[in-house]
């Protein structure tokens, strides 16, 4: 049986400690299961459920019973948390591998791994330009997606965007050249 009432509900929007443990404990089996299912992790999964909550308890006063039904909307929070959290996971992965041409996720040329650490690329080309590159390379956003999840404009992010692809480039050319003299050693 569902204990959330418009009540308990309104109690929460006021910050009454009681509400929250009502809803914590009403819905964090689903979110656990939702977030374990993403991270593939228990830690991680504890983590992200404690995040969700804390987003549920700041943004209660968004909650409209006439948009959604309460359960709707908490698990609506909750995906938008873990898609989040995956997409800034997957940003910030530890290497990204390199060919020559294009930026790409994982390969491999002349059977060795040609591997540039993020934070050799993000020192190279600076932050934001370095999350415009990996947004647009590592998730094919459009400028305007970028220009949205960056909060600037789409031509800033065009801009920035092929600064540092060219940038990125030119760093990644230089460093199979070193591999490519140790190599020959």
């Amino acid at each position: 049986m569902n204990k959330i009432t418009n009540k308990v509900i309104q109690r929460l929007k006021e910050k009454d400690e009681d509400a929250f443990h009502i809803i914590f404990y009403e819905y964090k089996p689903k979110i656990f299961y939702l977030a374990y299912k993403v991270t593939r992790n228990y830690d991680d999964a504890e983590d992200c459920v404690q995040e969700i909550f804390l987003k549920i308890l700041k943004n209660i006063h968004c909650f409209d019973d006439s948009k959604s039904a309460f359960t709707t909307w908490v698990i609506n929070v909750a995906k938008r948390y873990l898609y989040d959290y995956v997409k800034l996971r997957n940003v910030h992965m530890e290497k990204l591998v390199l060919n020559p041409l294009i930026i790409y996720c994982k390969g491999v040329q002349n059977n060795y791994d040609k591997e540039v650490l993020l934070s050799e690329i993000e020192k190279e080309i600076g932050e934001l330009s370095y999350h415009v590159l990996m947004l647009k390379k590592g998730y094919n956003y459009t400028f305007q997606q970028i220009a949205e999840e960056l909060n600037i404009h789409p031509s800033k992010a065009k801009s920035l965007y092929y600064e540092a692809y060219k940038k990125a480039r030119a760093y990644v050319l230089e460093k199979e050249k070193d591999y490519g003299n140790k190599d020959k050693k």
